[in-house]
């Protein structure tokens, strides 16, 4: 009898991670995505974002140019568009922020959507110390 639940426990679990397919661990993420600072996301940074300077906000199309190393890229915000102040230099928790804390000069991280590196996902704002 112990070895037919034991069975059951185990194909339920097994079970269970296939029909999630890495879903928990991706919202995980999203959850506490503000409280990583720039450049340091797991499986993000450097692979799905973007860092560099604000060079460009166009309010009335709610776009930000940002320009990077290698390059300028614009890109779109839209309503789901989480955007954060890091305040990881002074130690403290990041900040929920607007689209008016988008200025020229400051640094960014953009978190582009993957299937349209045209769409921000969410973007970091450093603060200065």
């Amino acid at each position: 009898m112990r070895k037919i639940l034991s069975a059951i426990l185990v194909t339920a679990v097994c079970c269970s991670v296939v029909w999630l397919d890495g879903k928990a661990v991706v919202y995980g993420q999203q959850t506490t995505e503000q409280f990583i600072p720039m450049g340091k996301s797991p499986g993000v940074s450097g692979k799905y974002a973007w860092m560099g300077e604000i060079d460009q906000v166009d309010e009335q199309n709610r776009t930000v140019t940002v320009k990077t190393d290698s390059a300028s890229k614009t890109i779109k915000l839209t309503d789901k568009t989480r955007i954060w102040l890091d305040r990881s230099k002074q130690r403290a928790s990041s900040t929920k922020a607007d689209f008016s804390e988008l200025k020229k000069g400051r640094k960014v991280e953009v978190k582009y959507v993957k299937d349209r590196e045209s769409e921000a996902e969410w973007i970091k704002i450093e603060i200065a110390q």
